[in-house]
């Protein structure tokens, strides 16, 4: 007997047939299919200049300080949250959705940390909603950035702040000035100004760098840093030049003493976004931490990650070069005009942060190399995976290797991080294909202090022997005594200049090592055939 199969109309009739009969049978209600909407909230055209203070944090405290400049500039009142710590954790653990990475814990429980002493002093919940919002930065994507404010909403809904503003700056959307609740007026001036915050910052924060370790008065650079900082929070508030605030932090700056004749590893720290630049206890205070312990640090600049932002749009651009407009793809936006104003903004800010930079004698590091990392990826990782920062974590490590950048690179991630967790796998490729490296990926989760750091003073070990036998390499090889080198820049202390911007010598990474060949040739002293391959080139 043969079977005639049913239509697939029937079988899916004959299906949900059978599911109602069941629903029946069981007693149950059909179940209302229920589409996520976006709740309601108050609207943000209420946050005005002099209005509400727009408060924020998850930003060095650098650029942090800078930004307030800018928005009081703009006319907003604006407050910096505290770093987020412990107790920070322990409330956005409380508050936020289960499984969360601890960049979330932190950053929205300092939120309700602030807002709790608030209430504390005797804010009622509704003066507290009307009196302040929060502004914060965020992307598309499946990681944090781009579920920052559901879980704020879902927090503060919790604590009791149903109704309190969240001013979201989409990142994804650049320069649309249109950006739903965007809550402040982001015109092109402001954007401006915020790019010109972001590179100053970043310039100061690479000076401080590589400053600090090798400080004869400990604590000087700290103070003037302090200086830096308001310095330049002045010049972006009340709109004066920038480049005149930056000719006078070189004066500033160039009067801390230095010796640049202390051995220190350098040590090179990327990851995620947030704990990779946090100075607080998100990352156990890692940055201060591995100063004490001897080493001296190579930090991303925040302006790598809008060079990352243009670099991945302009491959999706590429993509579409020659393919006919439409709505799916580029929502009907010509691909040529798109890549053009790309390419010009690209352009524009490297031309900026260049001009910034030689005003601080190009001691500051240069921006990434997007092209040759993007050649590094190559076998590696598939650049058009953009989670996180995609290919970056790869091929920084490369980049730094085979350039001499740095001895030991540490990758922060939180724990379970999906982007930073792909990246780690591929880097078990890259130190087995670069013998010469030394790698540490370490992953918070706000306790385990004393396991991450042991992991890390392990291999700082190794990076300080390295470092060690550069300067053994560089005595030898012109046969010359450290006294010597000491006893010829002291007769010289414009070489000693903390604002100097020593030579680079291929295969050397040690400021100690790379001082002391310069030192050394200036003395007239030859290099032995084969010591030291190659000369000096720029950072």
């Amino acid at each position: 007997m043969s079977v005639t199969p049913s239509a697939p109309e029937e079988l899916e009739a004959k299906v949900e047939a059978y599911r109602r009969a069941l629903y029946q049978e069981m007693g149950l209600e059909q179940p209302e299919v229920q589409h996520f909407k976006r709740p309601e909230e108050r609207p943000s055209s209420l946050i005005g200049r002099g209005g509400a203070t727009l408060v924020y944090c998850g930003l060095p405290p650098t650029h942090e300080e800078v930004v307030l400049g800018v928005l009081e500039g703009l006319g907003y009142k604006a407050q910096r949250l505290p770093v987020p710590d412990q107790e920070a954790l322990a409330i956005g653990k409380e508050f936020c959705n289960r499984g969360q990475c601890n960049p979330t814990y932190y950053t929205v429980g300092n939120l309700l940390k602030f807002l709790f002493d608030l209430r504390r002093q005797g804010l009622s919940d509704e003066e507290i909603e009307n009196s302040y919002a929060i502004f914060w930065g965020a992307d598309c994507g499946p990681c944090r950035m781009g579920m920052y404010e559901a879980d704020m909403r879902k927090a503060l809904k919790a604590a009791g702040f149903p109704n309190f503003r969240i001013v979201v700056l989409d990142i994804a959307h650049g320069l649309d000035v249109q950006q739903e609740s965007v809550g402040v007026q982001m015109t092109p001036r402001a954007f401006v100004r915020l790019a010109k915050a972001a590179m100053a910052a970043d310039l100061v924060n690479d000076l401080v760098c590589q400053i600090r370790p090798y400080e004869v008065k400990p604590g000087e650079t700290d103070v003037v840093m302090e200086e830096a900082r308001q310095t330049l929070r002045t010049a972006v508030r009340d709109g004066t030049s920038v480049r005149a605030a930056l000719r006078r932090l070189k004066k500033r700056f160039s009067q801390i003493e230095v010796d640049y004749l202390r051995v220190k590893p350098r040590v090179k720290i990327t990851g995620e976004f947030f704990l990779k630049h946090a100075e607080g206890d998100s990352n156990h205070k890692l940055m201060r931490w591995l100063e004490e312990e001897g080493a001296e640090l190579m930090l991303d600049l925040i302006g790598a990650w809008f060079e990352y932002m243009v670099w991945l749009n302009e491959l999706k651009v590429r993509d579409r070069l020659w393919v006919k407009p439409d709505k799916q793809g580029m929502d009907g936006a010509n691909p040529w005009l798109v890549w053009g104003g790309l390419r010009l903004g690209k352009a524009a800010y490297e031309a900026v942060y260049t001009y910034y930079r030689f005003l601080l004698n190009r001691k500051p590091q240069a921006l990434p190399p997007m092209g040759k990392l993007d050649k590094y990826s190559e076998g590696y990782y598939e650049k058009r995976l953009i989670a996180g920062e995609g290919h970056l974590e790869v091929t920084k490590h490369i980049w730094m290797t085979l350039h001499s950048k740095a001895h030991m690179m540490i990758t922060v991630k939180p724990f379970g991080c999906m982007p930073s967790t792909i990246s780690d796998g591929v880097q078990a490729k890259v130190v087995t294909d670069l013998a010469d490296t030394i790698f540490v990926p370490i992953e918070t989760t706000g306790d385990g202090e004393v396991l991450v750091k042991s992991r890390v003073q392990m291999k700082l070990q190794e990076a300080k022997e390295k470092a060690r036998e550069e300067m053994e390499r560089v005595l030898d090889g012109y046969g010359v005594t450290l006294e010597e080198i000491r006893a010829f820049a002291r007769k010289h202390p414009e070489l000693s200049n903390a604002m100097r911007r020593l030579p680079h010598h291929p295969g050397l990474v040690t400021t100690a090592a790379n001082f002391a060949a310069d030192i050394a040739r200036r003395m007239g002293r030859r290099e032995k055939k084969g010591a030291l391959a190659g000369r000096p080139q720029s950072q």
